[in-house]
């Protein structure tokens, strides 16, 4: 009996997770005849390939039973997969898992079986069962012992090399956030930290570019949390990034300490703060103590080395345009490396979701089910903040123009115009626009918060910071690049000869002020910052 784990992805660059933890359940069995004698095989592909090619791929393992892991981003291909398949081959038997799948499914024909909540036990007992019962598998309540679940890269590692992967050291969520299917499974149950630092070893061994935890809240466990934070700091030579999904206004001062003590780029912090309306907050179950937030970021932004991700929710309810606003305006100000504006995806079976209807909150009826109008949120205001997470997402998270727009941070005065200019001009181009047309761009959006020439000396530096080798575009001026001879050395160097000088403060810069005209040496063998910036030493002409 041949049996297919199908994973499609978001991305290339990801493993997926889901299909390897029910592998990892089940490969004892392998070869059994008490079972059929079963052969297990895995697949993963992405959402972005053509779906015929996802299609021949499926066909040629010849599988009896095919069993995909459906989320918001693939439930649309999974289920055309699965229609065609059983036009193809009507005897086939497909399964269906994954935090997409609920009750309302049993009317996909194409599915056989449905299994809800954690997989793995549930998928063991129908496979010993020989996949004969009811469509519907409901979770039993007896939730996996993630201590006693296999390593699920184990027959993988020789693939992951320069790979992100995802990796659970929990499940559950203490907090109840109405919008988050977490929300309703309120039991958090935690991986021994040993056993979590043994697999991190492991995945770091193999090359793994970066772990993603997918824990919900990290540090909601400050004790478990600052076990693991501790034991990834001697992982650092292997140069593997770890990303934590965490309430900075919630961690402890040990924990926030030892990150601080991090070597640059081991961790990266994704801060969930959606909204800074209290009405919007209380109404998603959802408390956050905003200044502390904002202490906890702008120490983390001083010291430098750790790589700073916000995120705010368009489309909440209680939630305005001009309440938006100054919400945007405020996680704006925390200048962290990327603000994600995202808007609400009101997900079955979550307590938003039940509520929607009650509360007026219209969305679409197809994934990812995002939202298209709240009775405080017109469809058409929803749409220029589409504009703004446009311009934000091509001019900020890029990280292309950081130190420009840090250094004029205070300049731009109405963020929220200010990106929503530049993202309607990128949405009106037919086609996307080169690095060079963005700078150019961008150069006219602050034209008058600043000289011009400060102006095209800030776009300089970024340019040079994050193109080694090119040349800098002449719209920002002439004479600005020099090659020299280092002394002592028999190689030249590249000087950057800047209107301004500079010092910096964690990794961005800052202005000094009367000091004049600069010369910088750029060093790309010593490179520093989250962003891998070059080292920048004042030239001095022997």
């Amino acid at each position: 009996m041949k049996i297919a784990l199908i994973g499609i992805n978001s991305r290339y660059s990801h493993k997926n997770l889901a299909i390897l933890s029910l592998y990892s359940a089940v490969r004892d069995l392998a070869g059994d005849p008490r079972y059929g004698s079963p052969e297990f095989q895995l697949l993963e592909c992405s959402i972005n390939e053509p779906p015929d090619h996802v299609l021949r791929k499926i066909m040629a393992m010849k599988a009896e039973i095919l069993s995909f892991s459906v989320y918001v981003w693939n439930k649309e291909m999974v289920l055309k997969l699965a229609r065609d398949i059983k036009a193809l081959d009507p005897g086939v038997i497909i399964l269906a898992g994954g935090p997409e799948i609920h009750a309302g499914y049993l009317v996909e024909e194409a599915f056989d079986f449905l299994i809800l909540g954690e997989g793995e036990g549930t998928f063991r007992k129908l496979l010993e069962a020989g996949f004969q019962g009811e469509r519907l598998q409901l979770f039993s309540g007896r939730y996996a012992d993630l201590d006693a679940l296999p390593f699920a890269y184990e027959d993988v590692l020789d693939r992951l090399a320069h790979r992100i992967v995802y990796y659970e050291g929990s499940r559950g969520c203490p907090f109840r956030c109405s919008y988050c299917l977490s929300g309703e499974d309120n039991r958090l149950r935690l991986k021994q930290p040993q056993n979590i630092l043994r697999d991190m070893e492991v995945l770091c061994r193999h090359g793994v570019k970066q772990v993603k935890f997918i824990d919900r809240t990290f540090n909601a466990r400050p004790q478990w949390a600052l076990a693991i934070i501790k034991g990834l700091k001697d992982l650092a030579s292997y140069g593997c990034n770890f990303h934590f999904e965490v309430s900075l206004d919630k961690m402890a001062p040990e924990i926030l300490e030892e990150i601080l003590d991090s070597p640059t780029g081991l961790f990266q912090l994704e801060i969930g703060i959606q909204s800074c309306n209290e009405d919007t907050l209380a109404a998603i179950r959802r408390k956050n103590d905003f200044p502390a937030i904002k202490r906890g970021v702008q120490a983390l932004l001083e010291k430098g080395n750790v790589h700073l991700h916000t995120d705010l929710i368009a489309g909440l309810p209680y939630e305005g345009l001009e309440s938006f606003k100054k919400g945007f305006a405020a996680i704006y100000d925390l200048e962290a490396q990327m603000l994600q504006v995202g808007f609400l995806k009101v997900i079955p079976n979550t307590a938003l979701w039940q509520d929607a209807q009650r509360l007026g909150i219209r969305y679409r009826d197809y994934p990812p089910y995002e939202v298209l109008a709240t009775p405080w949120m017109k469809g058409a205001e929803l749409l220029v903040i589409k504009e703004v997470e446009e311009g934000v997402e091509g001019f900020y998270n890029k990280g292309h123009f950081r130190q420009t727009l840090h250094v004029l941070h205070k300049a731009i005065r109405d963020p929220f115009s200010f990106y929503r200019k530049l993202g309607a001009a990128l949405l009106d181009r037919e086609d996307p626009p080169s690095l060079q047309e963005k700078a150019a761009m961008l150069l006219e959006a602050l034209d008058g918060m600043a000289a011009l020439k400060i102006l095209q000396g800030l776009l300089a530096l970024d340019w040079m910071l994050r193109n080694k080798g090119k040349a800098i575009p002449s719209f920002l001026g002439e004479g600005l690049l020099e090659e020299v001879r280092i002394p002592g050395q028999k190689t030249t160097g590249r000087v950057l000869v800047l209107p301004f000088a500079l010092r910096w403060q964690g990794h961005d810069a800052v202005i000094e002020e009367n000091r004049g005209s600069r010369s910088y040496l750029l060093d790309y063998t010593d490179v520093w910052s989250p962003y891998r910036y070059p080292r920048l030493k004042e030239w001095f002409q022997v």
